[in-house]
């Protein structure tokens, strides 16, 4: 996002400092993409919350391509673009916003599921490494 908010910059300044920058921050999402990939070296399939991170990924991968878009479209614009120009490069580079509104509130909701889900098998763990220990102490003493 932040390459986004570059790439308007620099289509409405025109300072090549915004389009550096833009550009950095789409490489360096690449590889941040490229490295959560990496991170999945099991082939076994996710099973429950697990099976949500990879469409997640694939919904990273499509706003990063968005953003990537928004950022050549401000790159391609003709130094003496129009105001309709501007308007329309502008909308290429803010396209990205509702998919990634949804992916945010998507992964949110999954959070709040998965520290749930964990909670509660903490709890579980817990009441059994109790019931272990007061066995022990009723069987031995």
């Amino acid at each position: 996002m932040h390459a986004a908010g570059e790439a308007a910059s620099y289509t409405v300044t025109r300072r090549e400092g915004y389009l550096d920058e833009a550009k950095k921050a789409v490489e360096r999402a690449g590889l941040a993409l490229q490295g959560l990939r990496e991170t999945r070296t099991s082939p076994a399939p996710l099973n429950g919350l697990e099976s949500k991170h990879e469409g997640f990924l694939k919904s990273q991968v499509a706003v990063l391509a968005l953003i990537r878009r928004g950022a050549e479209a401000a790159q391609n614009l003709a130094a003496n673009a129009s105001g309709t120009s501007l308007n329309a490069a502008l909308d290429v580079v803010y396209a990205y916003e509702p998919e990634a509104e949804r992916l945010r509130r998507e992964v949110s909701t999954h959070r709040e599921l998965e520290y749930a889900a964990n909670e509660a098998a903490i709890s579980v763990r817990s009441r059994h490494t109790l019931l272990d220990f007061v066995g022990c102490l009723v069987l031995f003493v």
